[in-house]
């Protein structure tokens, strides 16, 4: 709970990463994360054109890529929701491999 309070505070502050993983049991609360970041990214705008979901199933890593380095549209930021990936079945660290040259470069290790 406390990695959630930390990321709603990075939003209040406008304080972003340029990716995040969300996991685990806490269905709600990765919800509500998603949630905040569409809030905090569409500043006012409901038209979704800056929000792209994604699903994981089907999209290769080079989709996935191809949908995040699409320029915002009249807005600051854009954001792309990849639910049910199956790339997370060994270790959690190997998806920056998936994406190496393209935005596999600025994912952080967690």
């Amino acid at each position: 709970m406390e990695y959630f309070k930390e990321l709603l505070n990075s939003l209040q502050r406008g304080v972003l990463s340029p990716v995040y993983l969300f996991y685990g049991d806490e269905v709600y609360l990765r919800d509500l994360a998603v949630s905040r970041f569409k809030d905090f990214l569409a500043g006012g705008d409901n038209s979704g054109l800056n929000y792209d979901p994604v699903d994981g199933e089907t999209a290769t890593p080079a989709d996935i890529a191809a949908r995040a380095e699409i320029p915002p549209f009249l807005a600051g930021k854009r954001l792309v929701v990849v639910k049910n990936p199956p790339y997370f079945a060994g270790e959690v660290g190997a998806i920056a491999g998936l994406f190496k040259g393209t935005i596999g470069d600025n994912v952080p290790n967690i």
